[in-house]
This record gives structure tokens, sequence and C-alpha cells, in this order.
């Protein structure tokens, strides 16, 4: 076995024993092995990391100690973390499971950062990728959840991948290893406990070879996935782009593509939204301007033939007032030489009802813009003209003399109080 993993460790996964690696040991069965493993083929610069939920009281204590006294028996440095689970999945609504996973992988990317480690490696093998397939299947999911626990991602590595569960049992007995029974392993509460104990054994007197018949099976799937993703990727880099204010997805280019939901679905679900909504999205001949679709953590928005994607929160924030100076200054005797300027606006003083006021534009706001010789124009018709986009408009100020708008900021005065040959005094704005 030490072979097999060698081999996995530095023709897959390009991790020789230079490498400095942060390892993820829990003191159960899977990461002994690992970390045995590692000493054994000449892994020196390891920090062995543990996290302490503090849910099993005892027990979790005596899984720390243990995972210390490991660590100081092949000289490797640790570091222990203490987590209040509890409180982040209150505040996050996540499962326990859920929860613990990200915190512990939040604090391992954090901590590989900081002390410029190379890689972060876990103890998963071949049964937890076959338990995660069907967990993600049984949950629903896109073509990622079906290539779920990949051998490398990023800077986590799986080692293990390629040996099942009776391959580690097997090395644990021949070298004389102990380790720790987690308990809870043990209750069908949790999903992945119900699988591994009761679903997989059923399936299992089905085909006693399943787990060598479903890696098989999930290397074909990754494969077929790699062809999947390049294509995907391509799609991507033509309809998704990246802008300041947000995302800007155009779907033209998926008029003709055979498998346009599911290349679709995998572009967006990053941004929380579901199979369903993206269905609705490829309905976009149905669909008006304006037209919006929430998931968890972003807004998309339809907006002339194209989806505005911003997080939640960019949504609700309220703009930014802009900062104007203000300057009553005698006439030019030329207009042609007074600034020009979009951030700079000039009105007749004695047209004004000083103070000026400024606000957000509303629906309805109307003025007469410069050049037009008194015509009415609706503030939001202007804004279209200007090809704004919903979330630019959401940032439009307007600036009243006695509730009448005399300039649209940025854009355009009314022509009521422009600057004329016989201006007494211009009053000068200027958006600094």
């Amino acid at each position: 076995m030490e072979k097999k993993i060698a081999h996995y460790l530095q023709t897959i996964l390009f991790c020789p024993p230079q490498k400095r690696l942060l390892v993820a040991i829990s003191g159960g069965i899977d990461s002994v092995v690992l970390l045995h493993l590692l000493h054994s083929l000449g892994y020196k610069q390891i920090k062995v990391l543990h996290v302490n939920f503090g849910l099993r009281g005892e027990e979790s204590a005596g899984d720390e100690a243990f995972v210390v006294t490991l660590a100081k028996q092949y000289g490797y440095a640790y570091e222990v973390k203490a987590i209040d689970l509890a409180t982040y999945q209150m505040e996050n609504g996540a499962s326990i499971q859920m929860a613990a996973r990200d915190l512990r992988y939040q604090w391992f990317e954090e901590l590989r950062q900081k002390e410029k480690y190379d890689y972060i490696l876990t103890a998963h093998h071949q049964n937890d990728k076959i338990e995660t397939f069907f967990l993600n299947l049984i949950r629903g999911t896109g073509i990622a959840g079906l290539q779920a626990l990949k051998p490398k991602q990023g800077c986590l590595l799986r080692p293990l991948l390629s040996v099942n569960r009776q391959e580690i049992q097997q090395y644990a007995a021949e070298n004389g290893l102990s380790w720790r029974e987690d308990s809870s392993n043990a209750s069908n509460k949790y999903k992945r406990n119900l699988l591994r104990n009761e679903i997989i054994p059923l399936m299992r007197k089905m085909n006693p070879n399943l787990e060598e018949t479903f890696a098989q099976t999930l290397e074909k799937l990754d494969y077929v996935g790699t062809i999947f993703w390049d294509e995907t990727t391509k799609l991507e880099k033509q309809i998704l782009t990246q802008k300041e204010d947000g995302w800007y997805l155009v779907l033209d280019a998926l008029v003709d593509a055979p498998h346009r939901i599911v290349q679709l679905y995998e572009i967006v679900r990053r941004f929380g939204f579901s199979y369903d909504q993206c269905k609705r999205m490829l309905q976009e001949k149905k669909m008006q301007t304006g037209k919006k679709m929430i998931s968890h953590t972003h807004v998309a928005l339809y907006d002339r033939k194209r989806w505005m994607i911003a997080p939640i929160e960019q949504w609700q924030e309220i703009p930014e007032t802009p900062r104007l100076e203000y300057i009553a200054q005698p006439p030019y005797t030329q207009l042609s030489s007074l600034p020009q300027s979009n951030r700079i606006a000039h009105f007749d003083l004695q047209k004004l009802e000083l103070p000026l006021q400024l606000r957000i534009w509303q629906a309805g706001d109307w003025f007469c813009p410069l050049g037009m010789a008194g015509k009415r124009k609706k503030i939001s018709d202007l804004l279209i003209d200007q090809k704004l986009t919903t979330l630019e408009k959401q940032q439009i100020w307007v600036l009243t003399s006695a509730d009448t708008i005399v300039w649209v900021v940025g854009l355009r005065i009314d022509e009521r109080y422009k600057v004329e040959k016989n201006t007494q005094q211009i009053y000068t704005v200027a958006w600094i």
C-alpha cells in the first residue's frame, strides 16, 4: 500500500516529500493511517491540524489529546482549534455536518496562506467518494456534485482516494496502529451514517465488488466530466463577463446549444440559482426588462437582452450621496468659455430658488432636457436613452429647485435654468 500511495502522491498529485503539508487529523483510523504513511514515505515538513467542535464532551477532549500525542510521536508540529459549531450553525442555518465542514476548511486555508504551506491533505478514501456521490444524488445535484471529492482541488489533496476502507483497515492492522472510534458513527440520525450502515451494505449484497465497480464508474464519470467542463468553460467565456458592478450574462450563444440548460446551470450555480430558475432564464423571449430572480446570495435582473447578476447586499445598498460644491460667479462674456463636463452644471442664478435639494430620482419624475426647447421628458426615458443598467439607474440623483428638477446629476440640466447671454450671475454646481 505504501508503494501505491507513494506513486499516487508523486505522479498523480505531484506532491513529493519536499513539500510543506498541513494534514487534517481527526484521530480516526483513516487519518491515523494517512499520517503513518506520510511519515513512512519520508514527508518531514508536516503540521498536524485538529479541530475540536466539543460536540461529544469528554470523547472530543480525548480525540484532541490523542492527536497531540500522535503528532509528538512522529515529531510533527501541530495545532488544535476549538470551534463553536452551535453558534455558527444557528447564524447560518446549515446542518451540523455542513457547518463543521465549512468551518474546518476555512481554518485550514487561512492557516495555509498565513504560514505558506503548499498543500492541505485530508484522509478521504474511495468509500467516502461513493457515499458522497449517493448523498448528492439523493439531495439533487449537478455535474459537479457527481464529481465530488476529487483527488486534487486547488491546494487540497486527497491521497487515500486511491484505496478503499478495507485496504486501510488491513494496513492499520499490519502496522499495529491504534486510533479513536467516533461513537456518533454508529448513529443513523446522520444521513451519511444511514447510507454507510444500512443502504450500501444492501447494495453490496447485489454486487459484492461494489467498491471496485463503483470506483471504475466514477473514474469514467470523471473523464466524461472533464470533457463537459472543457466545453462549458469555453461557453462561459462567451456568455459571462465580470464588470465593476456585477456579472453580465448574455444567452445568445446558448440558442443552438443542445445541452444549454445543464451548461447554464453549472455556470451560474455559483451564484445560488436553481435548475428551475435557469430554465426560466432561457425563456428570454417572454422576459420583460426589470424581471428579477433571487437566490440566497444574488439577484439576477433582466435588462435589454441580458441578465445582470450582483450580490443581494449590493442591490440593497443606498446609493452614496454625491458631494456637490456650489459657486456663485459673475457671467462669462462668452458662454462657450464656460468649463464643460458631465460633472459640472451651470445655471442662471436668478431662475433658481435656493437652497437646492438633492434626492434619488423617482418614478414619474420629469424635466425639460437642455436643447429640447422646453419639451418634457421623463427621467426614466432619459435613463433608457443613456443605456444604463437597472443597477446604474438606482444610483441616479436629481438636483431640485422648489421641487422642480434642474439637473439630472452627471447627465443633463434643465433647459429652463440654463445660462443665457443676459444672465446676470452664474450659479455653478460641481460634483466633486
